[in-house]
This record gives C-alpha cells, structure tokens and sequence, in this order.
C-alpha cells in the first residue's frame, strides 16, 4: 500500500488540496466512514456551496484511506493520509512542550510521518512571496516559523525515510501564475525566496499547484472550476513510486522485441535471451513494468490505452509461451526419471538375494550337519541363474573356457562358531546419507534495512550498480528504491557484499 502524507503549516491548503483529490479522482473510493464523509463534505463545500473548506481543528487528527481502482473495479493503489492542522505540524518541529493534547497529536503526526512511503510537502505561494518589509511583526513571525518548519521536515525525511519520495508543492499557484513566470518556474521562485531550504533540499522536485483552478470577485471557488491542478503533484508521486511512463513504455517495448524474436527462434534486437528460464524471467519483467505502468497512467491521468493494450496482448502470448515450454520441460525429465526408476527394481532384488544368501550360509554353518552347506550354497546359486544376466544393470563377467574347475570338499570342516558372525535378526541397516545436490543461491529475503543514521526500512535487494556505490531495494509493496550504499549500516553492507560472492 503506498502511504501519502500531506503536511504543511497553516493555511498551507493541505485540506483544499485533499478536497480536490476526492473531487479529481472519481474511482477514488473512501474505504472508511471518516473518509467518506470527508469526501461528501468536501464535495457540497467547493461544488455546491462554492465555499471553502473550513482549516482543520488543531488538536484533531483523521485517518482517511482510499483505494484507487480501474474501470473493472479491481485495485491499482492505495493511498492513505493522515488530516491533521497546520499548527500540529508546527508544533511538531519547535521546541517547546505544550499540552498534553498537543503532545498526543504530535506523537500521532510523527508515527504517521515515519511509516508514509511519499511526502507531498505543501508551501503557499503567498507566505512564499510575502513582503517581511511591509508585514506586520505576528505575520514576519508566522512566515520566518514556516521556514524552519519546513526545513525540520525536510531533514526529518532524509534521516528518518530514506527511501521515501518527497515533492514540494506550492500551492495557490492560480492567484500567482504572474509571478510564476516572472520568476522563472516554481523552482526558481522557491530557491529565490527561501535560499536556506534549498540548500538543504537541492534534490526536491519543486512544482506548483492549483487545488481549484479560478476563483470569482469574492475569493471564492468560481462556477465549475477544475481540480487537474494537483496533477503536479501526482505525477511526481508516479515517476518517483512506478517510474517514468514514458521510459517505461520504452523498456516494454524493447523488451517485447526480444521476446518475439525469441519465441519466434531469430536473434534478440537488443539483449541476447539465453534459454528458457531466461525467457521466462523476462516474461515476469515484462508483467511487472506493464503493472507499474497501468498503475502511473492511472494516477496521472493519462490516455495510454493504445499502448497499453498492445502490451497486454504480448504479455499474454509470452506468459502462454513460457507455461507451454516450461510443459515440455517438465514432461521430459519426468520421463527421464521414470526411464532411471525402472532399473532399480533389478537392482533392489539382486541386492535382496545377496543379503539371504549371506545369511543362509552363516546359518548353515552354525546349525547345518556337515555335508550340508555346499548344497545349500548350490541351491541358492541355482535361483540366481534363473535370472538373466541381460536382467542386471552391470554384465556378470565371463569365465574363461580354459579355467580349472573349483574343486568342491564335501567332508570340509565347517568354521568354528566363534568365528562365525551371525547378524542378529533385528539388526537395523545403517542409511547413508547421501548428500542433496547443490542448489543456486535462493533469492533475496524481505529484511530491515537500517541508515547511519538510525532510519529503518523494510525491503528486499534486488540489484547493485556496476559500480558498487549504490544498491536498488524494493518494499512489500512492489515500490523501487535506488539508494547509497555506504549510508547503510556495517551489517547491511556486509549482506551485499555476501549475496554478491
């Protein structure tokens, strides 16, 4: 499940831009009550009313959870947010203590924040340019606490998530657009004015965002507005959770060449398949990139369909192929070992004969008379002629026709008792173990993953950078992790360094 936290300060327009998710996304289905009253509210506040949604009580958290679904209604992701105020947040990055109300709710925001997979961090346009020369000093003050908020964020993020996305929104991006422009884009806009978070953030994506698209003459939601201004946002969750679906679309389609030409028995275009379990290992990539590619169009927003479809198409040919030749496969080893297990019936029943024979002379020479024992030895030799050497798994060897024939005593002495071993009847054969033949290194195991700095996550290692500098990880929920291999800890280090031998 991909958890998505919405934080910012007051008046940041975190309860703005949650109504206009609801309002976007009509395959968005609330999947508790407080959600699904947060989206009825929401939707009579902006749609019906054309007034904005009230701010969020301070001391008061909701937990929503939706799950976005296709039009077969089967589910592609789920998202879950934690509605909390703007001075919550706040509090949670000054140093001071505060009630004890205030301190539950901080708690609650910082065990929220620690579990989100994506931080959409929240910044408004108009504290963003404010004049700090001609405001008054509560509001200098409420725009310089803003910063260090923000920065505290931004820093607990780094230590606390190491491979969480995070994006920068600013929002009321429609009031400012002038700006916007003159400024040279929300980046710009954003280094310009807060120089500081910048420098502690050079690698954030910085976007703008216009939860509701135009206002009327009174400042508030004008007739049918739209609500596609948060795709900025959105689309940043997509590339940094699924990857790039235009990069993807590339991969699937290269990928699907090597695959036809494979199962069509000519030369890979671009990488060699070497066999059938290669083959098979590419089908199962193919099916996960086609998944994370229906799951990015779907929270973006895009019309991919047409690729998509052609896609799918192959992926079912591939995955009937790969089924079909693991058949074949199967069936001929199952007939090799059918073809080794009808030798072993010979082999178990000359092995018998042996053992009874053994025991038959031990026998006769400790209670037989004299006289008797070639006889019995005779006896026993004479069943075992009854089977054909063609019968046994290695050919008897052939006397020669010249040998002297063995002279048989009939009066020989039989052995004396005491040097006679005679194996008791409940003796039990000792099993040999034999050896299980080596097997290739099981694949990598879901395990805690802890930074330098005391940040855990869980994962499993899919894949190490020819340089060695960086490792890939994926969560239990299917999301990409490329992350620094020397910021894990030894133990963690030490773990790559012993599934690469």
């Amino acid at each position: 499940m991909a958890r998505i936290a919405i934080v910012g300060c007051e008046a940041s327009g975190k309860t703005v831009f949650m109504s206009a998710l609801t309002d976007f996304y009509p395959n968005l289905v609330p999947e508790n009550s407080a959600s699904n009253r947060f989206a009825a509210f929401a939707h009579r506040q902006l749609r019906t009313l054309r007034q904005w949604p009230p701010a969020t009580n301070p001391g008061r958290t909701i937990a929503l959870e939706w799950s976005l679904r296709d039009s077969k209604g089967e589910t592609l992701a789920d998202i879950s947010m934690l509605e909390f105020g703007g001075e919550t947040f706040r509090a949670a990055f000054r140093e001071e203590e505060g009630s004890s109300r205030r301190q539950a709710a901080v708690k609650e925001l910082m065990d929220y924040l620690a579990a989100a997979d994506f931080v959409i961090l929240l910044v408004s346009l108009k504290e963003l340019l404010r004049d700090d020369v001609a405001v008054a000093d509560a509001e200098f003050e409420r725009s310089t606490e803003a910063l260090w908020v923000t920065r505290g964020l931004i820093e607990f993020i780094r230590e606390r998530l190491p491979g969480a996305g995070v994006v920068i929104g600013l929002t009321q991006a429609d009031r400012y657009r002038d700006a916007l422009a003159a400024g040279g884009g929300p980046a710009a806009v954003f280094a310009a004015h807060w120089p500081r978070i910048r420098a502690v953030a050079p690698g954030i994506p910085v976007v703008e965002i216009a939860s509701v698209s135009a206002t009327d003459a009174d400042g508030r939601p004008a007739e049918g507005f739209k609500t596609d201004g948060i795709l900025p946002a959105m689309r940043e969750f997509a590339r940094q959770t699924y990857g790039d679906a235009d990069e993807l679309v590339k991969e699937l389609s290269a990928l699907r060449e090597d695959l036809d030409a494979y199962a069509d028995g000519r030369e890979a275009v671009h990488a060699p398949i070497s066999g059938d379990s290669a083959y098979s290992s590419r089908v199962r990539r193919f099916s996960r990139l086609l998944a994370d590619v229906v799951r990015a169009t779907a929270i973006t927003g895009e019309d991919r369909s047409r690729d998509i479809g052609v896609l799918e198409a192959a992926l079912d040919r591939h995955e009937a192929e790969s089924k079909q030749r693991r058949g074949k496969k199967y069936a001929g080893a199952k007939r090799r070992k059918s073809a080794k297990r009808r030798g072993t019936p010979v082999v178990r029943r000359v092995f018998l004969l042996a053992l009874l024979l053994a025991l038959t002379i031990a026998f006769a020479n400790e209670y037989l008379p004299q006289g008797c024992i070639s006889a019995s030895c005779m006896r026993m030799i004479s069943k075992l002629a009854t089977f054909s050497k063609n019968d046994l798994p290695i050919p008897l060897p052939t006397p020669a026709t010249n040998a002297a024939p063995v002279a048989v005593t009939t009066n020989a002495t039989p052995a004396k008792a005491a040097e006679t071993v005679v194996p008791a009847t409940n003796t039990t054969l000792t099993t040999v173990a034999v050896p299980a033949p080596a097997t290739t290194k099981p694949e990598p195991q879901f395990r805690l993953w802890h930074d330098h700095k005391g940040g855990v996550i869980k994962a499993k290692w899919i894949d190490t950078a020819k340089d060695g500098k960086s490792i890939t990880l994926e969560t239990e929920k299917g999301r990409r992790i490329r992350a620094v291999l020397h910021k894990f800890s030894e133990a963690d280090r030490r773990y790559i360094k012993d599934n690469l031998k």
